[in-house]
């Protein structure tokens, strides 16, 4: 079953079901993300609640205040077991500018399952059933050319390329967990296959048409990817999530440079921050691997000090994604200057 993920004007729909979250917006002072003082005008903080977790906060955007936020948070069915809050927020300035965050997802595929599959269908495993594509911007492509929103029309890829320079910072970030897998390959038989596991960045731009008018968006997309190889050398089975996925997008007649170097829209990007109780709480139902609905918030039973520590380290993880995210940015302004 396919319905919008979001609201009608925005240009891309995800093809998934599920209930709606409490979603509220509420006005801060002139202060930006991090505590640098902004000249532009006032702020609003948009906040997304988790509908599972009696509406606890989880993550806060900032953006300026006469821009135009259409917020959704929402969970998948018991079914999508494996798949945590989906946050997709798009913030639109008056002049067609915007910036658009998109849901974290869990993928899984199995060329071996007898009656095939229905993409966006839960899997046994609690995953989104779906194969790896080849090319992430033609997946997008197909996203929009199957979905569109309402007045959208004429989708076309213009570009896609990865970014090395993000896919090493990535590297570097998740080889604790890539080394755990090459030593797992060490351990066993050849002939068992081998558990393939990396990180992918890439960027793609899409041209289309809004009612007409030309726009132009860019996508910033980061997965981690982990294969089963058989014998044969082929990916039999494995998972893919998409760990982040951002886009900026404008009217055409901005140009790509503009759209890219604007720096309301890099700053609203980058003051998403998650809550701290809402991050402990869900990675308690996600270790778990199920969940129902309306799950009560738990009281910690730890030591004070190691939920301080933990604490520390969530926040420094966070501030080093987020940079990651800046970074790769500008890694796409570079590669599409002239």
């Amino acid at each position: 079953m396919k319905r919008a993920f979001f609201t009608s004007n925005e240009w891309c729909r995800w093809p998934v079901a599920i209930a709606l979250a409490m979603v509220s917006m509420t006005m801060s002072g002139c202060q930006a993300d991090g505590g640098k003082e902004s000249t532009a005008l006032p702020s609003q903080v948009i906040m997304l609640h988790d509908p599972m977790l009696s509406n606890m906060l989880a993550m806060t955007v900032t953006a300026p205040e006469d821009w135009a936020a259409e917020p959704i948070a929402q969970r998948l069915s018991p079914a999508y077991s494996k798949q945590s809050l989906l946050i997709d927020l798009r913030v639109a300035a008056p002049d067609g500018r915007a910036v658009r965050f998109y849901p974290t997802m869990g993928f899984e595929y199995d060329r071996g399952w007898a009656s095939g599959f229905v993409p966006w269908s839960a899997t046994a495993n609690g995953w989104i059933a779906m194969l790896p594509p080849e090319s992430y911007g033609n997946w997008l492509l197909k996203l929009i050319e199957e979905n569109p929103a309402p007045g959208v029309t004429a989708p076309r890829l213009i570009r896609e390329t990865e970014l090395p320079e993000t896919q090493a910072t990535l590297t570097q970030i998740y080889y604790p967990l890539l080394e755990s897998y090459r030593q797992l390959n060490a351990s066993v038989s050849h002939n068992l296959g081998e558990m393939r596991a990396r990180v992918q960045a890439h960027h793609a731009s899409v041209a289309y048409a809004r009612n007409e008018v030309p726009e132009l968006a860019h996508f910033l997309l980061l997965v981690f990817r982990l294969d089963q190889i058989g014998a044969s050398g082929v990916a039999d089975r494995g998972t893919w999530s998409i760990m982040a996925m951002q886009s900026k997008e404008g009217p055409a007649e901005l140009g790509d440079l503009a759209l890219l170097t604007d720096d309301a829209m890099q700053d609203v990007l980058d003051s998403w921050v998650l809550q701290s109780a809402w991050v402990q709480e869900n990675d308690r139902i996600m270790q778990r691997g199920s969940y129902i609905q309306e799950l009560q918030p738990r009281s910690m039973g730890a030591r004070q000090i190691d939920v301080e520590l933990r604490e520390e380290k969530r926040q420094f993880e966070e501030q080093r994604f987020k940079r990651l995210l800046h970074d790769a940015w500008e890694e796409i302004t570079a590669l599409n200057s002239p």
